[in-house]
């Protein structure tokens, strides 16, 4: 009968809307984001679209979240805007020429402020307090407005806000294995790490937002020797790690202490100590 096939059609048919279901939440497991809420703003208290590129807000914001890696709440801003005036046109036509479209105003991290790394294995013991800070995206948003095509500047910002996240997660387990296997202060939300190794060096690093997941992305900004340690030697050491444009600390600082026991097998050290200037220097970040 037709009651029977229908019940069976809205059967087949539920069978299908749950297996996009499935099919929705696989792709959001996979790609570490899920749109929570998008809603319209009442457009009080926001910001005048950039005169610079003659573009006039026409419509309230949108103000998309989104959930990253089950943890983590994005919140972008959307501004409706029209297009700047064609130059071969009148003013009144250019007026009527215009076209609608979003642009990315801002995007935070709402919440905490700190960024935390999932504790397994190694770093276990080592991650005890160690946190960094939850990266910026002002100059995604800033880039972002170079980008011309549809959508295109929106989904620029949440592929770089992912990337920063997981790149931020193993820069924090990274420090912990360093901590772990070297005496290592790390301060500035893991922007900057001082460590001092058995081989008689301190060395202090830099951090970028991208490290470690980008060649280059972490250096060494200075080194200082103690026990007959030649400052030439350790300057060459330095710019010669960094030539080679290392992703993370724990690569750079291994890479460091292999040339300074390579150096310390092919010329034995005459001890000395560092004069008070290079290490109240050093203590100031003034090397």
């Amino acid at each position: 009968s037709e009651t029977e096939v229908s019940k069976q059609k809205v059967k087949e048919l539920k069978k299908m809307s749950d297996w996009y279901d499935g099919v929705r939440a696989a792709m959001e497991e996979l790609g570490g984001m899920k749109i929570l809420t998008i809603e319209h703003s009442s457009g009080e208290g926001k910001k005048p679209i950039d005169s610079k590129r003659n573009e006039t807000n026409i419509a309230p914001s949108i103000i998309v979240k989104v959930e990253m890696l089950k943890e983590y709440t994005l919140q972008i801003v959307l501004d409706s805007i029209a297009s700047p005036l064609d130059r071969n046109s009148t003013i009144s036509e250019g007026v009527l020429n215009q076209k609608e479209k979003l642009r990315v105003a801002s995007a935070i991290f709402l919440g905490d402020s700190m960024i935390r790394a999932e504790t397994e294995n190694e770093i276990n013991s080592a991650h005890a307090g160690l946190e960094g800070k939850m990266p910026q995206l002002d100059d995604l948003v800033e880039l972002s407005h170079m980008l011309h095509y549809e959508g295109e500047g929106l989904r620029f910002v949440l592929r770089e806000a992912l990337a920063r996240i997981r790149g931020a997660q193993l820069r924090i387990e990274e420090l912990a294995i360093l901590r772990k296997r070297y005496l290592a202060k790390i301060m500035k939300g893991g922007e900057e790490v001082v460590c001092s190794l058995n081989e008689g060096v301190t060395v202090m690093l830099r951090l970028t937002v991208d490290s470690p997941m980008l060649p280059g992305s972490a250096y060494i900004e200075q080194m200082v020797g103690v026990g007959g340690w030649d400052k030439d030697t350790l300057e060459n050491m330095r710019v010669r790690i960094n030539s080679s444009r290392r992703r993370g600390p724990i690569e750079i600082v291994e890479a460091v202490v292999n040339e300074l026991n390579d150096i310390t097998q092919e010329h034995p050290r005459t001890p000395s100590l560092p004069s008070r200037a290079d290490a109240a220097a050093f203590s100031y970040g003034e090397i």
